[in-house]
């Protein structure tokens, strides 16, 4: 537990994790606005699907901090101390892929719900009936989780 509790601190404290939210969810705003702003005619199910899918624009944000998690290890030479604490190569790696991987959660969510933030409210201004309680809705929230995974 302290080792993941590490790797969480080391990432958090970098200003690129950070960055890759922040770029992650303008990118996820902008594909939602263009979406529904730029609806000709009446918005239908093909349209709902394709907002929905929107956060999947964003799937190599988490590849990135993935890849920063592994290799920041070595750029800044603290590969070392982190071998010395835990000499153990599978068990250093295991807790690096559980914190990326809990960072594609957390990225997926974000995204998601922001998704869901802009466009429930505007959707409904322009009274088109959406439900959340749709099947489509849980499996594209499923789909988008394991991309950011």
């Amino acid at each position: 537990m302290r080792l993941l509790a590490a790797e969480v601190l080391k990432l958090r404290t970098t200003w690129g994790f950070w960055v890759y939210l922040a770029m992650l969810l303008v990118l996820t705003a902008l594909v939602v606005v263009g979406t529904i702003g730029s609806g000709i005619g009446a918005f239908d199910d093909r349209s709902w699907r394709d907002l929905l899918q929107a956060p999947l624009i964003g799937f190599a944000f988490p590849l990135l901090v993935g890849s920063v998690v592994v290799t920041s290890e070595f750029r800044h030479g603290t590969i070392g101390q982190s071998l010395l604490v835990t000499p153990r190569r599978p068990v250093l790696l295991a807790a690096k892929l559980a914190v990326a991987g809990l960072v594609g959660l957390v990225f997926a969510v974000l995204s998601f719900a922001l998704m869901l933030a802009i466009a429930l409210p505007w959707l409904g201004a322009k009274d088109v009936v959406v439900g959340l309680g749709d099947p489509v809705v849980r499996e594209t929230a499923l789909v988008v989780t394991i991309a950011f995974l």
